[in-house]
């Protein structure tokens, strides 16, 4: 099971992996077609993540069979532990018997023997010498009586006595052997209920580890899939707005046609040529500064930067506070002025035959889309939104529908 676990752990790994090459800062250049595919790879990765989930659902109802089956051995375990120490507490009275009656032998032993020191200085006192010999002479209790038997003078209360005190010897004796065995016995059942509890606590280990195992794996999975689809849809609104902003582009390109079509109509019926600036026409005016309280360039036109993925810059990032004033570079017409997840807040201005000025990142928008505007008029206030990593201007040109080079139509103050 454990060879297992390590595969689903690989397969999660890998999975986050390519979400993290594919979850990268989106470009405000980057074609529909890229952004599709790399739908396909979130949705690919979103799928492999469901079959992670699918494959961890399996592993954990075979985890429910091996817990079920721990629990089983633990609950057998914990039987056997309650029965060993039943067995230890009746050992434990068994053996508190046992020593209550050795300790009231040994007294009864004493006694007897009291008794018969008594007996003795009695006969000695009264001349039963013979007694007395047979007494002294013997090696043992037994030999003694043995002997008393050729003495019609010994009394059935003398015999008795000397018997009784025998017997209560062997028993003391006994008491002791059986004694010994009994605490034998309970210390081997010790030793038996420290085993099982042993047991007890390896099976518990190994079932809290595999339960630990599954939740993890569990919240992982559920996390990236989170993850995934989010960046999922995501995608999906940023391909939403750039075909949004294609369609307006061919449509902004179709009636520049028109309108061209419609300015050569009427040159051709008067043909003096007004010096003011058109919306519909590009008098070759060079662009004004578009922040003029600062001059700062923090990444230049066509520069390649690692969190760009390797993309040449498509415009020119100005560094300057929070709040200072963006201008429009050229009269012409606002044709854009709202948000995005990219540009974050940015305004596009038409200058005519194809040629647009574009200022991304603003922490407020000053006009509105349909709004002309002049050179020099306030349009935004410099921010951070969208994808940015501090407050500058993103300031962009864009000829017939691609950026190119800014410097072509500006120039530092």
């Amino acid at each position: 099971m454990k060879k297992r676990t390590y595969r689903h752990v690989s397969k999660l790994v890998a999975v986050t992996l390519l979400v993290g090459l594919v979850t990268v800062p989106v470009k405000a250049d980057n074609t529909i077609q890229g952004e599709k595919d790399k739908l396909t790879e979130l949705n690919n990765s979103y799928d492999d993540t469901q079959n992670l989930i699918n494959e961890l659902a399996d592993k954990a109802a075979d985890a429910v069979a091996y817990i079920t089956e721990l629990d089983t051995q633990i609950q057998n375990l914990n039987d056997n532990i309650t029965e060993l120490n039943e067995a230890i507490s009746t050992k434990e009275g068994e053996i508190e018997v046992t020593k209550q009656n050795l300790e009231s032998a040994k007294e009864d032993e004493a006694n007897q023997y009291d008794s018969m020191k008594k007996r003795i200085q009695y006969m000695y006192e009264n001349g039963n010498t013979s007694y007395i010999e047979i007494i002294f002479s013997s090696g043992s209790i037994e030999e003694m009586l043995n002997q008393a038997e050729y003495f019609s003078d010994i009394t059935t209360y003398d015999r008795e006595m000397l018997q009784k005190l025998q017997d209560t010897r062997d028993y003391i004796a006994s008491c002791e052997v059986a004694l010994n065995d009994e605490k034998a016995e309970l210390e081997n059942t010790k030793s038996q209920l420290e085993e099982q509890e042993a047991a007890v606590e390896l099976a518990l280990d190994a079932k809290n580890e595999e339960l630990a195992k599954i939740q993890t794996d569990e919240e992982q999975a559920k996390a990236l899939s989170e993850q995934l689809q989010s960046s999922i849809d995501e995608q999906e609104n940023l391909i939403k707005e750039l075909e949004e902003a294609e369609r307006k582009r061919l449509e902004e390109e179709e009636r520049k046609r028109k309108e061209q079509e419609r300015l050569a109509a009427l040159n051709k019926q008067n043909q003096s040529t007004s010096t003011n600036y058109s919306a519909d026409h590009y008098d070759g005016g060079i662009f004004s500064w578009p922040i003029p309280a600062s001059t700062r360039i923090t990444s230049d036109y066509g520069v390649y930067e690692s969190v760009r993925n390797n993309v040449a810059h498509n415009g020119v990032d100005i560094g300057a506070p929070t709040g200072t004033p963006i201008l429009a570079a050229y009269s012409g017409t606002v044709v854009i002025s709202r948000y995005s997840a990219t540009a974050g807040n940015y305004v596009m201005i038409a200058h005519g035959d194809g040629l647009y000025s574009v200022y991304m990142h603003a922490s407020k928008l000053l006009v509105e889309e349909g709004d002309k505007v002049t050179t020099g008029q306030q349009i935004a206030l410099v921010g951070s939104t969208g994808n940015s990593t501090g407050p500058h201007l993103h300031f962009g040109v864009r000829v017939n529908g691609s950026y190119v080079n800014p410097w072509q139509y500006v120039s530092l103050p």
